[in-house]
């Protein structure tokens, strides 16, 4: 059961930290302390942000 949300400004919550994470790796690389911009996408910092992705939606929609 999730409660009622709009489903326009819920896509732009998805969408929003992906589109930072992907197009701005020099932000991306300051915000997370990293040495490199390839550090910021190693498979550590992706399943990081997806699990976080997963976490903020699933509160987001709870009741």
């Amino acid at each position: 059961m999730f409660r009622e949300v709009d489903p326009q400004l819920a896509i732009m919550s998805i969408i929003g930290p992906l589109k930072l994470y992907v197009n701005n790796p020099f932000m991306v690389k300051k915000m997370m302390n990293e040495s490199t911009i390839e550090g910021c996408y190693s498979s550590v910092h992706r399943d990081r942000m997806k699990a976080h992705i997963k976490d903020l939606m699933t509160r987001f929609l709870k009741p």
